[in-house]
């Protein structure tokens, strides 16, 4: 994940990392410490106590915050992710993802000006895991068209 943020996105385009609750935090946490970039994170449900806080950390106005996650589905967590940071004065406008599960997720985000970088697609998963016989034909034909029909499902709606 860090040799995606060097490679397309640049250290130079981002003041703070972000990891999407909760399997996105210790991805985050890794890119922010290997790269020497301040994290923040946020909090799914308002915290009830102290300042009341959805966003922990230090985030100025203008902030570029680059959003880790562990996967995308339909991109809905990162979207609404997003607006959160938006809405404190943060710029959202770069995600780093693990695994697209292929079900509509990059071009949701996109329509909200977040751009996915992703390590792999399912499908290459699948095919990879195929190649070297860890899943057989069968079970691979039959991943290979569920992919597809969720695809095309997302696309639909």
């Amino acid at each position: 994940m860090t040799r995606i943020v060097l490679n397309e996105i640049g250290t130079g385009k981002i003041d703070k990392i972000l990891g999407v609750p909760t399997a996105g935090v210790p991805f985050a946490t890794v890119v922010s410490q290997k790269l020497g970039i301040p994290l923040i994170y946020y909090r799914q449900a308002r915290k009830e106590h102290g300042v009341r806080k959805k966003v922990e950390g230090i985030l100025d106005r203008n902030d570029r915050v680059l959003v880790i996650d562990d996967l995308i589905t339909t991109g809905e967590s990162v979207i609404e992710t997003a607006e959160v940071i938006r809405d404190q004065g943060g710029v959202v406008n770069e995600l780093v993802v693990l695994l697209d599960r292929e079900q509509g997720g990059q071009q949701r985000l996109r329509s909200s000006r977040i751009e996915p970088h992703v390590l792999f697609k399912i499908s290459d998963a699948m095919a990879w895991l195929h190649k070297v016989g860890l899943i057989d034909d069968k079970i691979y034909e039959i991943l290979i068209k569920y992919i597809e029909e969720e695809s095309q499902t997302a696309a639909i709606s």
